[in-house]
């Protein structure tokens, strides 16, 4: 019999397993993603979150060059003070935090400049597209490990060979239900025996 420290570690088990499982399906269904998008050179975010890694010194010691950023697209008129925002000048997004935020006969203007900048800048609110919400520190690494093609393969091999083990395991458990049925039929005498035998006497 099993005890139910036993039985609590078997659920564990199954619950850890379970949420490794989910975790690699995110990973590949990301790779996935990824890699359709850079072959057909689309760009994309997840409900308005993205994940970019900063080739810029603009904003050091803040931010510094390979790390990776959270972000989240922004409306003009939520930004505020301090805020770290991602802008847009002919095609090309920059970084900058914003030092202040001015109104002036109706026209919003935000004033700019990057933690390793000297001079400020003012700019309208037409051109920011997201606010960087949280930064990890040479999360480059991760990046470029989470998108190895050698990662996605591994994990692509790992679930189908999971799904097939867990396909065995459950083939199993059915045979070895069905002989306990068989067995138990086997040793439980017919209805009929017993009527002979109460009638032989």
């Amino acid at each position: 019999m099993k005890t139910a420290r036993q039985k609590k570690n078997r659920i564990i088990q199954t619950i850890l397993k379970k949420i490794l499982l989910f975790l690699l399906i995110l990973i590949a269904v990301y790779n996935l993603i990824y890699f359709v998008g850079s072959l057909l050179h689309i760009k994309g975010s997840f409900f308005g979150i993205n994940f970019l890694v900063t080739d810029s010194s603009v904003m050091k010691p803040t931010i510094n060059e390979k790390d990776l950023m959270i972000t989240k697209k922004i409306r003009a008129h939520d930004v505020k003070k301090n805020d770290i925002i991602l802008y847009k000048v002919n095609d090309e997004q920059r970084l900058t935090r914003v030092m202040y935020v001015r109104e002036n006969r109706g026209v919003t203007s935000y004033a700019i400049k990057g933690d390793n900048n000297r001079y400020i800048q003012e700019m309208l609110g037409d051109n920011i597209e997201a606010k960087v919400i949280h930064t990890i520190s040479g999360g480059k690494v991760y990046i470029d490990i989470l998108r190895s093609a050698v990662l996605t393969l591994f994990i692509f091999v790992y679930i189908i060979l999971f799904i097939r083990y867990k396909r065995r395991m459950e083939l199993k458990k059915q045979k070895r239900r069905d002989l306990r049925q068989t067995t138990n039929i086997r040793k439980t005498p017919s209805a009929h025996a017993t009527n002979a035998s109460h009638f032989g006497e």
